[in-house]
């Protein structure tokens, strides 16, 4: 019997990913922008009450698309950015209070580092 409950238990949990990043803080952008490569817009599929989902689309996107970029920043609230350089330049504009829910907004990034 407690093999059978395992098993079907196993069936339906949820997927782990195969990645983790973790957040960097938010930062400004300029001209050039700080982190110079955009990949992908989220924005048409943004669900204001789970932000999250789009921080995880982006993740899972660069990391299958840019594997060896370990940053990436969201801008305008669901725009993805990234760079191979990234990791060096994200904070050139200096910090910023101007995210929103760890997102980015028109011109800052919410900026996250793979590890």
């Amino acid at each position: 019997m407690f093999l059978k409950i395992v098993m079907v238990r196993l069936l339906f949990a949820a997927p782990v990913p195969l990645f983790k990043y973790r957040g960097l803080g938010c930062f400004n952008d300029g001209d050039p922008h700080a982190i110079p490569i955009f990949v992908k817009s989220f924005r048409s599929n943004i669900d204001w009450t789970k932000i999250s989902e789009t921080i995880e689309k982006c993740a899972e996107f660069i990391h299958n698309n840019y594997p060896k970029n370990k940053v990436f920043g969201i801008k305008f609230y669901g725009e993805c950015w990234t760079g191979n350089k990234a990791k060096d330049t994200y904070d050139m504009y200096e910090a910023s209070a101007d995210c929103w829910n760890k997102v980015g907004k028109d011109n800052t990034y919410y900026v996250y580092e793979f590890y």
